[in-house]
Order: structure tokens, then C-alpha cells, then sequence
């Protein structure tokens, strides 16, 4: 009967916690996000049942004890002694089967997706990232492994938006996939095998038997795993460090069919210590392993031009040296001043007019300083922050190369996927030229 008592008792202080609205969260500590805002009301989605489900979404999420139960489960699981030090945090996710191609050198006929009318909303967009990349963590060693899983539907409107840029942009740019693994990819096989998720090398083969032969896939899970000893992923967050984008600048340059760089040729900084989208969750399980910030600044030129989504022009620089006295979780931003609507990079030093297009999520930051020396002028816009259309901005540009830039965990999401089929479909509202690289354009060619 006292048991009973007491479980009654529980609950109803938790009911009476969780109605306390003042003393909900609006971000999480843990997770270092945004937590889910409490839905606008709208008769429309009142009387399709939406608003209930936005609201339960919220309750959920910003429960005020969230966070530090967390913390208290892992210290009652240290008294009776159960290693915390090593787990898996998520992962309770369903992932579709790879269909895998039965006959060597088989034709396989390219999926289509129907392009969106537009591409979603920006907000929805980042939950569904930050979501994703918090589906399924690996922690060992005081490092997180994020592990990655298949969407058919993600990976068939991936394969739709490269089809369809690589068709419109036949004869005027070559286009390039580039796909960051997931950080897992490091672990033995025995490991990959015991934490679940879907094998990243297939998902990798299911696009490539299904793109145009018009797009260069530049694959990267041999080269990374060849030198998975090495310093390619921090340990407290998902991107790689630009030694690993550095590898994945190697192989596109083997597709392209140019030499590439020596990293000895740069000046190296070491920007210090970083603290990463995991480090919260590693720290709550024990021991964290240290991060820092190594970078190195291109030999032609460390100056750029961008433009923020108030539509400021900025001169920054590629590698900001600064970065080494900022806090410790923005450290990454210290390359291409992170995430921008617009860059824009021009070498003195090359005159002969060669030009590339970076399209690409917060992986291709580490990535686009290692392009630097190759071309006359660098575009860089993230995909995510503009609904500009992505093949009349290149066509618009002459640009020679389009290089999409992404990792497996974002680019493979349902609504990013949607995202970039939007934004180089000629059916969708993004020929309209709307946001904010349309407003800033014409300043952008005199940058």
C-alpha cells in the first residue's frame, strides 16, 4: 500500500513540475540546441489535430527536469556499477533497407522524386537536422560516434536533386557530389556491428548506380577508414576536423584530375580547445576526450567577402585566427566564418578565370579552405539559409565546377533532401529569386 502511496505521490509532483511554464527551458545544455518553441495557434491546424501534436512535441521537450534526470539516471547507474563511460545515447530509430544491386554492371534506372512547390520552412528544416544528428550517439573512450541510418525517401530525393542539377547544367558545369561519412565510420567492423545503424559504403553505392552519369560522385568511407587513426573527427562533435575534410579534398581533387596541395605548404594554426554538439552528452556519461581547433590558412589568400541573412557585407577571413581566444563551442566557426548565406573568395593569385560553387551544410566550412589555391574565384552558399534557385545563380556566375558538400547525416535527411531538390528544380518557387542572395547579388560581383 506505502508503494502505491508513493508511486501516486511521485507522479503527481511530476504533473505539477511539468505545469510550472515558467520554469521551462527554451535551450538544452545537453544537446547545445534550441529546444521546440510552443505552436501558434491556427484554426486550421486546431482542426486537423497538428496543434495537439505541436504541443505535446513542446511539453516533451522542454520538460524543466529533463536534463538533470538525465544526469541523476547515469549517476544511480554508477553506485550500482554500471559503466557509463561507454553506450549508446538515442538510436532507437527504424532504418528502411538498402536496396542492394543484385548484378555487376547492371543498369539501374535513376528514382524520381517529384520536386516540392518549395522547399520547407527553414525552422523545420534545422529541428529535422538537429534531430537527425541527435538520433543515435556512440559514446567510448570519452568520444561520441554518431551513427547513421537510411532513408529511402531521403536518399531517392538526394539522387532526384544531383539528376536534375547535373541535366540542367549539361555543357556549362560539371557537378560534384561530396558526402561526409558519419564519424562511426571509424570504429572497427566489430564495433559498426554491435552499435546498429546502416552501412554507410552502401547507401553510398545505392547513389552512385542512381546518379546521371553526368554527376562525379566523390566517394570518401576507403580513404577515411585507411586513416581512421588519425585526427578526422572531433571527438565531442559530429564534423570532421580539416585534416579529415583535407582527405576528402585529396580524392575530389583525383576525380578532377589536378594535384592537390601540401598541407605543408600552408601556415598551421592550433586555435585551442573545443567543445563540441556532444561534449555535454559524453561529460554526463564520465570522462571527455580533449578537442582543439588545428587549421591551415591557404597560401594565396586568407581574405573573403560574405554576406550574413541581414544582408551585411562583411571582409572576414577564411581561417579566422582569432577564433583561438573565442568560447570553446564556436570555435568551428573559425572556418569561412561558419555558416553563411553567401561567400565569396577571389584568389590574386589566378587569373585564368576558373571558378567553383560550394553548395553545402556546416561540413563544407572545414572543406572549402583546401580549394582556395585552385581557383580564381570561390562561391560558397549554404543551402540551408536561401531560397535562391541554385542552377540560375551558377549559370548566372559561369561557374565551371558545382560541388555539393554534405554529410551523410544531414544531406540524407527527408527535409534537406527536399531542400535541394527545391532549390535546382525550374518548377519550383525558388526561379523566382527570392531571399537573400537575390537582394545582394549585384554587390556580390563587385565583392
Amino acid at each position: 500500500m506505502f508503494g502505491v502511496t508513493a508511486f501516486a505521490a511521485i507522479m503527481a509532483i511530476g504533473a505539477v513540475i511539468g505545469l510550472l511554464f515558467f520554469a521551462r527551458p527554451t535551450t538544452s545544455a545537453v544537446e547545445m540546441r534550441n529546444l521546440t518553441e510552443y505552436p501558434a495557434f491556427t484554426v486550421e491546424s486546431f482542426l486537423d489535430g497538428s496543434y495537439f501534436t505541436q504541443v505535446s512535441l513542446w511539453y516533451a521537450d522542454t520538460y524543466p527536469l529533463r536534463e538533470p534526470m538525465v544526469a541523476a539516471d547515469h549517476a544511480i547507474d554508477g553506485l550500482f556499477g554500471v559503466t557509463t563511460g561507454t553506450g549508446m545515447v538515442g538510436g532507437n530509430v527504424k532504418a528502411d533497407e538498402i536496396p542492394v544491386q543484385e548484378e555487376e554492371g547492371k543498369v539501374v534506372k535513376p528514382v524520381a522524386v517529384t520536386p516540392p512547390a518549395a522547399a520547407p520552412d527553414e525552422r523545420a528544416v534545422a529541428e529535422d537536422i538537429q534531430a537527425n544528428i541527435m538520433s543515435g550517439v556512440y559514446v567510448q573512450d570519452g568520444s561520441g560516434y554518431a551513427i547513421y541510418y537510411f532513408s529511402q525517401n531521403a536518399a531517392d530525393t538526394y539522387i532526384t536533386a544531383m539528376n536534375t542539377a547535373a541535366e540542367q547544367l549539361d555543357g556549362i558545369s560539371t557537378v560534384y557530389s561530396i558526402m561526409a561519412p558519419a564519424n562511426s565510420i571509424t570504429l572497427s567492423d566489430e564495433q559498426q556491428a554491435s552499435v546498429g545503424g546502416s552501412d554507410q559504403q552502401q547507401t553510398l553505392d545505392y547513389l552512385r548506380t542512381r546518379f546521371d552519369d553526368r554527376v562525379k560522385a566523390v566517394e570518401l568511407v576507403s580513404t577515411i577508414r585507411e586513416h581512421r587513426d588519425e585526427y578526422l573527427f572531433f571527438h565531442t562533435d559530429h564534423h570532421w576536423t580539416q585534416l579529415g575534410a583535407y582527405y576528402a579534398y585529396v580524392e575530389f581533387c583525383k576525380m578532377k584530375g589536378i594535384t592537390p596541395k601540401s598541407m605543408s605548404s600552408w601556415s598551421e594554426l592550433n586555435l585551442g580547445g573545443f567543445e563540441g554538439t556532444y561534449y555535454d552528452t559524453i561529460a554526463a556519461m564520465g570522462y571527455v576526450a580533449p578537442d582543439e581547433v588545428q587549421a591551415w590558412v591557404p597560401a594565396d589568400t586568407n581574405e573573403m567577402t560574405y554576406w550574413t541573412s541581414n544582408g551585411e557585407e562583411v571582409t572576414g577571413k577564411i581561417v579566422n585566427e582569432e577564433a583561438a581566444s573565442w568560447e570553446p563551442s564556436y570555435k568551428y566557426s573559425a572556418f569561412i566564418a561558419g555558416d553563411q548565406p553567401l561567400e565569396i573568395i577571389r584568389n590574386p593569385k589566378i587569373t585564368d578565370g576558373s571558378s567553383c560553387l560550394v553548395v553545402k551544410d556546416s561540413y563544407g566550412c572545414a572543406f572549402v579552405p583546401n580549394l582556395v589555391d585552385h581557383y580564381e574565384t570561390i562561391h560558397v552558399i549554404d543551402f540551408r539559409d536561401t531560397t535562391e534557385n541554385l542552377v540560375d545563380y551558377a549559370k548566372e556566375n559561369k561557374i565551371q565546377d558545382v560541388i555539393f558538400m554534405t554529410g551523410m547525416k544531414i544531406g540524407l535527411t527527408d527535409s534537406v533532401a527536399q531542400t535541394l531538390l527545391a532549390e535546382v528544380s525550374p518548377t519550383t518557387t525558388q526561379n523566382a529569386l527570392q531571399g537573400i542572395i537575390s537582394d545582394i547579388r549585384q554587390r556580390a560581383h563587385g565583392a
